[in-house]
């Protein structure tokens, strides 16, 4: 437990960091994009895997990622906004041990060895249902529709106008990478 929450408070300072560095270029601050970038991405595999290790820290864990999405401005490396996005599939894809306890108990999801840690499991369930409120998923929702959706469309225009491979036959394009 205290391993991950040294590795959540190294990827604080990262972001604090990058914060300040905040439109910088360089070798360093390119770096320390792909170091919280791998921070963030490990912190998702642990949560993951061990959903209930994060019961003291989820709500922070959660904050982290909304930080990182709804600033993706900040970051000179996609892959820092990439990992947090996975890291938000992640969470949401382990909603059965966030669960209301009940259900955390019928399904099928939760492992039978699991099904003792109801206190870890309610700590956790509390955290993750004060934290998805309203404005919190209003707020995901308009940084993916106003900012990164429409940059990344624009990389996919880039790259397909770039490509010089690109063959048009009709109202289908295609293209092909070799």
């Amino acid at each position: 437990m205290k391993l991950v929450k040294l590795i959540l408070q190294k990827a604080g300072d990262y972001l604090e960091l990058i914060k300040n560095l905040k439109g910088q270029q360089g070798p360093v601050v390119f770096h320390i994009n792909k170091s919280l970038a791998k921070v963030v991405h490990s912190l998702s595999h642990l949560q993951s895997v061990f959903p209930l290790l994060f019961t003291i820290i989820l709500s922070d864990y959660m904050s982290l990622t909304q930080i990182i999405i709804q600033n993706n401005d900040w970051f000179s490396h996609d892959s820092v906004v990439k990992a947090a996005l996975l890291a938000l599939n992640k969470i949401l894809n382990t909603f059965t041990y966030y669960a209301d306890p009940i259900q955390f108990q019928q399904s099928p999801l939760a492992p039978s060895p699991l099904k003792n840690f109801a206190t870890e499991q309610q700590l956790c369930n509390e955290q993750y249902t004060n934290y998805f409120t309203e404005s919190v998923i209003e707020n995901y929702f308009n940084s993916f529709v106003l900012r990164i959706l429409p940059i990344g469309k624009e990389k996919i225009y880039k790259e397909i106008s770039s490509n010089d491979t690109l063959v048009e036959s009709g109202n289908l394009i295609t293209f092909f990478t070799f």
